[in-house]
C-alpha cells in the first residue's frame, strides 16, 4: 500500500482492514473516477447457510438504522434454481418491507413471496391499495378483491375506469361488460344440446343445481276443468265471465240480460241493475263535467273543453244568448239599428235630425237629416231629401197641390200641378 492509499500487487488476496479509510477503491482497473470502480466479474457472497437469504447490498446514509434502510439479499443453494433475490425497501421510521421477489424457476413476486403448487415463471401481486387517479399515456395494473377471500386482476385505465377480470367476463367499474354465452346451451348449467327435446319444458333439477329439460305429463285441456284443482268444470258460453266462488274456486258466470252490469256486493259479484251511489250532477263521479256545488238560479252548460260546467246566474233583467258558439247572460240594453239584437236593421248609431227608413234591402236604415230647406220627397219607391223647385215668397197666402186648378185663386197663391 502506497502513502496515497493505493494497494498494489495483490492478486486474489483477502484485503481487510478496521483502521485505514480509503477515499477511492479501483478494482480490476486502475483508473479511478468514482468511490468504487469495478472492473470485470465480481461477486458479492452472503455470510448466510446455504439456500438462505442474507443481505448483500445495504443502500442507506452513514449512521442510519438498519430499518432506515434500503437493501437487497440473495440467497443461493445446491440447486441453482432454488435461488432467489429479495429487494426490501424502507417504509417507514422502524420498519422495513419486502417489496420484490425474483426466484430460480422464474417466478416474481411483488410483495408476494408464496406461489401456488408447481408454480413456474409465475408473476404473484399481492393485494395492496387501488390507485385514486389516473396517469397520462399508462395503465396501472394491480390485485384487489371483488368480494372476500376472491383476488382478481384489475387495470385503472388513462380515462379512469377500472376493470376487472373474472372468471364469468370482463367488468367495467363494477359492470359485466362482456364474456359469457350468448345462447342457452352454451351456459355450464343447463343441458349441452336441444336434441330430442322438442316440446320439452325447462325446471331445476333435484339438486336445485341446474336447469334440465323435462317432457310435459300434462295434455291439452279446458281451461275450467278438473286437470286444475282451484276450478268447477264448465264449458266456455258466448259472453261468460270467469269469477272467484265462495268456495273459493274459478266458476263461469254466464252473461246477464241486456242493459245489466256486474255489480259487486263486496264480497261477490253478479249480473245486475246497478244502484250508484248518491252523488252530485256536477262531481268527478262523471268524467263529463267540472266538480261543482249546486247554487241558486245556475244553469249547466257545455264548455270548450267540452264538459258540462255551472253558468251562475245573470244580473237582474239579463238574458241567456247565445252567439253562435256559446252561451251567456247578456244585458238585453240595445241600440234600436242593433244588428245584435235585430236582424232587419242596418247598424248605426243615433244622429240629431236622423230618420229611420226601410233601405232598398230592405233594412231598416239611417237616413241623415237634410240640408237647410230641403224636404223629403219620394220617388214612389224610396224616400230622400231634395231641394224644392219653387220658392214660397212672403205675400203666398195658399198653396194647391193638385190636378185640378184652385177656383177664384187670389194674388200670391201658389198652384202646384201634379198632372
Amino acid at each position: 500500500m502506497t502513502e496515497n492509499g493505493t494497494v498494489v500487487g495483490l492478486n486474489q488476496g483477502l484485503l481487510t482492514t478496521d483502521s485505514v479509510q480509503f477515499s477511492k477503491i479501483g478494482i480490476g482497473t486502475g483508473t479511478i473516477t468514482n468511490v468504487l470502480n469495478v472492473r470485470g466479474f465480481a461477486v458479492i457472497e452472503n455470510s448466510g447457510a446455504d439456500g438462505a437469504l442474507g443481505e448483500v447490498i445495504r443502500l442507506s446514509i452513514a449512521g442510519y438504522p438498519t430499518q432506515w434502510t434500503n437493501a437487497i439479499f440473495s440467497s443461493c443453494s445446491a440447486e441453482a434454481r432454488s435461488s432467489e433475490i429479495k429487494f426490501s425497501l424502507s417504509s417507514g421510521e422502524s420498519t422495513r418491507e419486502d417489496v420484490f421477489y425474483i426466484f430460480g424457476n422464474g417466478n416474481v413476486g411483488i410483495s408476494q413471496s408464496i406461489f401456488g403448487t408447481s408454480a413456474t415463471k409465475t408473476l404473484a401481486i399481492a393485494n395492496g391499495t387501488a390507485p385514486g387517479s389516473s396517469l397520462a399515456d399508462a395503465i396501472q395494473f394491480y390485485s384487489k378483491d371483488v368480494s372476500a377471500g376472491n383476488a382478481v386482476p384489475h387495470f385503472r385505465t388513462e380515462n379512469g375506469e377500472e376493470i376487472s377480470l373474472r372468471n364469468d367476463g370482463y367488468y367495467v367499474g363494477g359492470v359485466k361488460m362482456g364474456g359469457g354465452s350468448t345462447t342457452f346451451i352454451g351456459l355450464t348449467d343447463v343441458p349441452a344440446a336441444y336434441t330430442g327435446a322438442g316440446g320439452y319444458f325447462v325446471k331445476v333439477n333435484a339438486g336445485e343445481t341446474a336447469l334440465e329439460f323435462v317432457a310435459s305429463s300434462v295434455s291439452a285441456h279446458d281451461l275450467l276443468s278438473g286437470t286444475h284443482g282451484d276450478t268447477t268444470a264448465a264449458a266456455v258460453s258466448r259472453g261468460s265471465v270467469i269469477i272467484g266462488d265462495s268456495t273459493p274456486k274459478w266458476i263461469e258466470l254466464v252473461i246477464g240480460s241486456s242493459g245489466q252490469a256486474l255489480v259487486s256486493d263486496g264480497t261477490d259479484v253478479s249480473w245486475g241493475n246497478p244502484t250508484p251511489a248518491s252523488h252530485s250532477i256536477l262531481s268527478a263521479q262523471h268524467g263529463d263535467s267540472t266538480a261543482s256545488a249546486v247554487s241558486r238560479g245556475s244553469i249547466i252548460v257545455g264548455d270548450a273543453t267540452p264538459k258540462w260546467v255551472e253558468l251562475v246566474i245573470g244580473s237582474a233583467n239579463y238574458v241567456l244568448m247565445s252567439d253562435g258558439t256559446d252561451a251567456a247572460w247578456t244585458s238585453p240594453a240595445h241600440a234600436l239599428l242593433s244588428t245584435t239584437w235585430h236582424s232587419d236593421v242596418v247598424a248605426q248609431t243615433v244622429s240629431r235630425g236622423s230618420i229611420i227608413y226601410g233601405n232598398a234591402t230592405p233594412k231598416w236604415d239611417e237616413l241623415v237629416i237634410g240640408t237647410t230647406g230641403q224636404i223629403l220627397k219620394s220617388d214612389g219607391t224610396d224616400i230622400s231629401w231634395v231641394t224644392p223647385d219653387f220658392v214660397v215668397g212672403s205675400g203666398c197666402a195658399k198653396i194647391t197641390v193638385g190636378s185640378t186648378p184652385p177656383v177664384s185663386p187670389a194674388v200670391g197663391d201658389l198652384w202646384v200641378d201634379t198632372t
